[in-house]
């Protein structure tokens, strides 16, 4: 029994880093401001319900998991405004079927040293906004949080090189055109 249980625990022992490497999670923490009076405008109804629509896109996103403490969160992403931008009214002033606009999904998000604006966009409805934000989001979680930083440092994100890696025709030895000829 001993020899099954330690022949099953060496294919896991083998791969560089354990199991966890591939299950790398962010714990996301969001909100959004509320009035100390506790009347709730029509602005702050607004960003409740885009609230909810971000939440509940940020649910179905993998390597992501939702917590409902501040204090046990890597990122925390705060829902500060919504805005909505009229659109021109196409066609030949006939009645439109869609609306014509944007909305405009603002969210700040803080993680560690890192920080964000990040705007979700969508033509007419909230909760399609509030789906480009998660996508944003989360792409900014992935590079920022759960992307492995000890291999790409600043300067090679910068494009700067390492003065010891040389050019492509330095490392291959330079071919000299005059005697080609």
């Amino acid at each position: 029994m001993r020899i099954i249980v330690a022949l099953l625990l060496v294919p896991l022992a083998a791969q560089p880093g354990g199991a966890t490497d591939r299950h790398r999670v962010a714990r996301v923490y969001i909100y959004t401001a509320e009035s100390p009076s506790g009347v709730v405008s029509d602005e702050e109804q607004g960003r409740r319900d885009s609230l909810r629509d971000l939440r509940d896109a940020m649910r179905r996103k993998s390597g992501i998991v939702l917590v409902d403490d501040r204090d046990h969160a890597q990122v925390v992403v705060e829902v500060i405004g919504r805005e909505k931008r009229e659109g021109a009214q196409g066609g030949f002033g006939g009645k439109s079927v869609t609306e014509f606009g944007e909305t405009i999904l603002r969210l700040h998000v803080k993680a560690a040293e890192a920080e964000a604006e990040i705007k979700g966009i969508a033509q007419a409805y909230w909760s399609r906004a509030a789906k480009d934000a998660a996508e944003r989001l989360t792409k900014w979680i992935r590079r920022e949080i759960l992307s492995d930083k000890t291999t790409r440092t600043r300067d090679k994100r910068r494009g700067t090189r390492d003065p010891g890696q040389g050019t492509r025709d330095e490392r291959q030895g330079t071919r000299d055109v005059s005697s080609l000829g």
